[in-house]
């Protein structure tokens, strides 16, 4: 049990890590294509979030999900490029907790 209430506060830490180190980039399922990624502006699609992720460099950063079902055709690949540097990850996370479905 005791195991159980260290996640959140691992995921939490994780979060502020990637905060203090680079970019955040939001994403929304529900808006249109065009968005620059920022709280108010919001890329509509995942691949979106990761290109710019991609293109900070290594400085790590997180993709906030907004709230939605981010629904899929094909899966979201992700490689060793996408995980930011060594004390520099990159966090994907809910803005809101369990209210991303995907």
């Amino acid at each position: 049990m005791k195991s159980m209430k260290k996640i959140p506060l691992l995921f939490a830490l994780l979060a502020l890590v990637a905060r203090a180190s680079g970019a955040s980039f939001h994403v929304d399922p529900s808006v249109a294509p065009g968005g620059n990624g920022s709280a108010e502006s919001p890329f509509a699609t995942l691949e979106a979030a990761r290109e710019a992720v991609r293109a900070a460099s290594k400085g790590g950063g997180e993709v906030i999900l907004h709230p939605g079902v981010y629904l899929r055709k094909e899966p979201l690949v992700l490689g060793p490029q996408d995980s930011g540097s060594e004390g520099h990850p990159v966090v994907w996370r809910a803005l809101t907790p369990a209210a991303a479905v995907l």
